[in-house]
Formats: C-alpha cells, sequence, structure tokens
C-alpha cells in the first residue's frame, strides 16, 4: 500500500537499493501493474522464471522482464537455478552463468541468492558482478549438507568466485 510506496521512495531518494521479490507464487498472482505504485521505486525485481512468467502471462522470460521495466522497475533478475539467471535492464540483458555443483537441496537457494545479491550491491559492486556473487551463494546453499543453514560467509564466495 501506501506506506510502502513511501519506504520505497524514501530510500530511492536517498540513493538506496531497493529489490521486490514477490514469491512465491500463489494464484492469484499480481500482474506487472497491479504492483503499480511501488515499480518507479524498485531497483530490482528478483523472481525465479516461473514467477516472473507467471505474473507476467507469458511464457517467454524476456518478454516477462520488459513488462516489469515498462511498469516502471529499473531492472529485472531473472534466476534459473542451475541456468544462473538473467540481468535485464532497459539498455540490455545478460545471462550470467551458474557454478556448476551436486544439489543436496533447493530449499533456501532463492532466498540465498537475493541475499548474496543485495549484500554485493551493498558493497559496491555492479549489478553484473552482483549477480554473479548471488549465484555463487546460492550453489554453495545446494550443495550444502545443511542447505541454508550452511550458508557461505563472504569470504567463502570470493574464494570461489576467485578460482572460477
Amino acid at each position: 500500500g501506501a506506506a510502502m510506496v513511501d519506504v520505497l521512495r524514501r530510500v530511492r531518494a536517498e540513493g538506496g537499493v531497493t529489490a521486490l521479490d514477490f514469491g512465491p507464487v500463489i494464484d492469484p498472482i499480481a500482474t506487472p501493474d497491479e504492483f503499480g505504485e511501488l515499480l518507479p521505486y524498485v531497483s530490482f525485481v528478483l523472481a525465479n522464471e516461473y514467477e516472473l512468467c507467471s505474473s507476467a502471462g507469458t511464457s517467454d522470460v524476456g518478454e516477462a522482464a520488459e513488462d516489469f521495466l515498462a511498469a516502471g522497475a529499473q531492472a529485472v533478475v531473472a534466476k534459473r537455478g542451475p541456468g544462473g539467471a538473467t540481468l535485464t535492464t532497459r539498455e540490455r540483458s545478460l545471462a550470467v552463468p551458474a557454478l556448476t555443483v551436486e544439489a543436496k537441496g533447493t530449499v533456501g537457494a532463492g532466498d540465498s541468492f537475493n541475499a548474496g545479491f543485495l549484500h554485493a550491491m551493498v558493497q559496491g559492486r555492479s549489478p553484473r558482478d552482483a549477480v554473479a556473487y548471488a549465484n555463487a551463494v546460492a550453489a554453495l546453499v545446494v550443495a550444502s549438507e545443511r542447505g541454508a543453514m550452511g550458508a557461505p560467509t563472504a569470504a567463502e564466495v570470493d574464494a570461489v568466485i576467485a578460482r572460477r
């Protein structure tokens, strides 16, 4: 509602990064237009392919991202699991590959991705590098016997990225 719009507006006015992850998808799902007033103050929409496409009413991730951009979002990050993630802005779309790992479980992967992405953005990394960082965080979580409870430290993520 209006209170959330005000919070997002104030954060953006102060130069902060805002993000919206509207999953998990439970019918009926809101469309990009229904997010209306929020999207102009959202730096990044973070959603998996299914959520993004379901919301936009399409099976094409690129088209879904374009719908969110047209509704006011600054950028869209489509999480694609072992397929990595795609960062889409008004200027371009970049596919960022995932790390190849043996998945032990996927619970918490999306939230871990989001945490990694936002951590990297706050650290001053570029959006492309933040997606790569987030992919690494999510990969390490799904490869852990403890899942999200075994989330990596920033140093562990940086070490994996450096070896890549």
